[in-house]
């Protein structure tokens, strides 16, 4: 083991020769890099751990976290996670793999008593896919609960197996539109 002390821990640096892992803040690990600061800050920067600054450059490619992985198996790549309360992750954001050069994005939330569960997919050509639990009476609460294109653009909401698509307001039904019967009102 090696550890390096500061003024105010004892456990600035950590490397646990027996875990192969390094941890900065604390004594203990979690995976092979682990970094804690539970202390409050209530000035700027606000609590922050980590502080990634890159170059100033017009082309987007300095400073920055890349998060990946060493395979190609088709819907897997980095991922960061979230978590409260310990180290148990309850949201996330992963990268997709889908070829070489380009992917999807996809946004998990995790339920109660539940597994990280994936709700949105933004694709790769920039179409947004929501998982079925979350076309929900609470989904449409945007603001007027209206859904906005771009001048000029359709709005279309497709049923993938064909069944029909229902408009409620107050829980009556106000418009059903049917594959096989066409609109009712």
């Amino acid at each position: 083991d090696f550890r390096v002390e500061s003024d105010g821990n004892a456990n600035m640096l950590f490397v646990d020769g027996e875990a192969n892992t390094v941890s900065i803040g604390t004594g203990s690990s979690f995976g092979k890099l682990r970094v804690e600061d539970t202390g409050w800050s209530s000035g700027s920067p606000y609590g922050t751990v980590a502080y990634v600054l890159g170059g100033d450059v017009s082309d987007a490619n300095w400073g920055h976290l890349l998060l990946s992985q060493s395979g190609t198996t088709t819907d897997t790549g980095g991922r960061l996670a979230f978590g409260a309360n310990g180290e148990n992750p309850i949201a996330g954001i992963r990268a997709k793999y889908k070829g070489a050069t380009y992917g999807d994005l996809a946004f998990s939330t995790r339920p109660s008593g539940g597994t990280n569960t994936e709700r949105l997919v933004i694709s790769s050509s920039g179409v947004a896919t929501f998982a079925a639990a979350v076309l929900s009476p609470s989904f449409v609460s945007t603001a007027g609960g209206t859904f906005t294109t771009a001048s000029g653009n359709d709005l279309n909401i497709v049923y993938p197996d064909g069944r029909s698509l229902f408009f409620k307001e107050a829980g009556t039904t106000t418009l059903t539109l049917d594959n096989a019967q066409g609109a009712t009102f």
